[in-house]
């Protein structure tokens, strides 16, 4: 990632004593796209409306009533200047930040090689924080051999003004030229550091990194769209992953950046749920379920209620009670299913009203197989021991709910609600709920289709139940393909929660429905040339028996990013219809670069 620096690293590591590192957005990383995000974070979390604003609004207030002394402020200043309402969040905040940062993956070869160098190590940043805290944080990460830390808030000194930096000469009785400091703001890392006479590495920050590439700037687009703190955390990690995951195949990629989020905020919502509803039991309907159950697992720990991953596909309310739910998609099932029972069920009649004369002329026929059928079934559903429960049904998109009627007529008042991610249509039948609170409409098919592909399990469609053992259909050309692609997405899915629950075990961030379901659009409406190229290897079967298929996408569209001649027209443009503002910051940027490649080049020959 950072190539061309770690050859300028290498050349000026032998010309110095002492390596400084930043430690915000250098050695360590904040889960989120702005700093402001950890006070949003606590006002979420506490239901403090306005924390953010106020704490923002006290650190001003310091700075304010601390100029004439000191270039810098503590923690403490700024709780001192805050409403008497937030005093007691000081603890809370530093706490977070306790749980929250971890070690930045692209600064390791540079600690490291500085370790192993046996060169001195320090910090030094502008930041409020107390140095005794950021070394406990820096140590619990790995970094473990810093020497010293010198911080802005305790030295009343900035690196900005180079007064910072002179004060660490002193304190290490060097010359500056002997020491490197290594960091990710141009200005008071880069420029004031090699004012003060120190050789000095500039590092971009990861995430303007991660903008700065084609998927980058979808999450950008959809960013400005979406300015909430779970799309800010999703972002975040998915920068990360995309920047220190490129031997991961496009597959793993896609389970990571938008199958872990989704299934990580409907398990989210699962939970509440089973609180709300006193819900003592979770039935995680197949396939569907199948990496859900293992993300509940993940997310509620210990605190897990007793769950089971249980076969229970529309097919077997077809084919135990010959319920069709007056669709005639599902009545045709009927017909393909018992034909070799039924000679009249060979030749499927056109409209709906035929084809149910001929259907109640069979039923005698059909009632009988029906009835072996429901036998095993529910010899299979006594071995689940769930008597005496409180059971919520979890499933994917539902239409019909046909896996909840399935489980009702069996249950009976047992279960007490379905828990579905998406609903087509609404029904006054059954007591349910969904992850995402809106009726789809045509325009949302290809983002329920992918959701689908991306929640699902390493199975064959169900045929049937035998002496208690699932028998699947004979597999397709396209079902021994999702067999062999699935593993790599759900191991992108298991490491995002696995992620997540370690960042924000102690502090959780819900992810909305709405966040989840939008995210989908990076695929659907921003989609690349290499998303179609994977996807359209992928059918998507949404009639019960797995024999009607559809291509991911459902409309013929270009993709909105775009190669070549047209791309970088429309980049022109853009660049120049900006306000003269904007230009101007984007032309300083581009200079400021300039200057830096110049002064590598004159001094350190690269």
């Amino acid at each position: 990632m950072y190539e061309k620096e770690i050859k300028r690293f290498n050349n000026l590591v032998a010309k110095v004593n002492v390596i400084s590192f930043d430690i915000f957005d250098t050695l360590l990383i904040r889960p989120y796209l702005a700093p402001c995000d950890l006070f949003r974070h606590i006002e979420g979390k506490y239901s403090l409306k306005g924390f953010m604003q106020e704490r923002i609004l006290a650190e001003k207030r310091a700075r304010y009533i601390h100029r004439q002394q000191q270039e810098d402020i503590n923690i403490h200043d700024i709780y001192d200047n805050i409403c008497p309402q937030y005093t007691h969040l000081k603890n809370i905040e530093m706490e977070l930040e306790k749980h929250i940062l971890s070690p930045n993956p692209f600064i390791k070869y540079f600690y490291d090689k500085a370790v192993s160098s046996g060169k001195t190590i320090i910090a030094i940043s502008d930041m409020y924080l107390p140095a005794t805290f950021l070394a406990e944080v820096l140590n619990k990460n790995g970094f473990k051999n810093i020497k010293k830390i010198f911080v802005s808030g305790e030295y009343g000194k900035c690196k900005g003004s180079k007064h910072l930096f002179e004060e660490v000469v002193k304190e290490l009785n060097t010359t500056p030229d002997k020491i490197l400091h290594i960091g990710d703001n141009l200005q008071s890392d880069y420029f004031a550091a090699i004012d003060s006479g120190y050789k000095a590495l500039f590092l971009e920050k990861y995430i303007d990194k991660f903008f700065k590439t084609s998927n980058g700037k979808r999450y950008q687009k959809l960013l400005n769209e979406n300015a909430s703190l779970d799309y800010s955390v999703i972002t975040a990690l998915t920068a990360k992953n995309a920047l220190t995951t490129k031997e991961k195949s496009y597959w793993y990629n896609l389970g990571y950046n938008l199958g872990g989020p989704f299934a990580v905020g409907y398990v989210q919502y699962i939970i509440e749920q089973c609180k709300l509803n006193n819900i003592n039991n979770l039935l995680f309907v197949s396939r569907d379920g199948y990496v859900l159950q293992k993300i509940y697992k993940i997310l509620a720990g210990d605190n897990a209620l007793e769950n089971h991953y249980i076969y229970a596909p529309r097919i077997l309310n077809m084919k135990c009670f010959l319920d069709y739910r007056n669709k005639f998609s599902y009545l045709k099932t009927i017909f393909e299913l018992n034909k070799d029972i039924c000679p009249d069920f060979y030749n499927i009649p056109e409209t709906f009203e035929e084809a149910e004369r001929i259907f109640r002329k069979n039923i005698p026929l059909l009632q009988k197989c029906a009835e072996n059928n429901l036998q095993e079934y529910k010899q299979y559903l006594k071995e689940q021991h769930i008597e005496n429960s409180r059971i919520a049904t979890v499933d994917m998109t539902t239409i019909s709910f046909s896996s909840q009627a399935f489980l009702n007529n069996l249950l009976k008042d047992k279960v007490i609600l379905g828990l579905f991610s998406f609903a087509i249509c609404e029904n006054s039948e059954f007591k349910y709920k969904t992850f995402v609170n809106k009726i789809a409409a045509y325009e949302d098919n290809s983002k329920i289709n992918l959701s689908e592909l991306l929640i699902s399990a390493p199975e064959l469609p169900l045929e049937n139940i035998k002496s208690g053992k699932p028998v699947y259909k004979l597999p397709t050309k396209n079902d021994l393909f999702k067999l062999n692609l699935y593993p790599e997405i759900e191991q992108g899915i298991l490491d995002f929660a696995d992620e997540y629950r370690k960042l924000f075990k102690y502090f959780p961030v819900e992810i909305d429905g709405k966040t989840a379901f939008n995210l989908l659009d990076i695929i659907v409406t921003l989609r690349t040339t290499e998303d179609m190229y994977y996807l359209k290897q992928v059918l998507h079967f949404g009639d019960a028996n797995n024999s009607k298929s559809e291509r991911m996408y459902l409309d013929l569209r270009y993709p909105l990013i775009l190669r070549g001649p047209l791309m970088v027209k429309r980049k022109l443009r853009k660049l120049l219809n900006r306000p003269k503002r904007q230009l101007k910051s984007w032309v300083k940027k581009k200079l400021l670069l300039w200057r830096i490649y110049s002064y590598e080049r004159k001094n350190l020959g690269v």
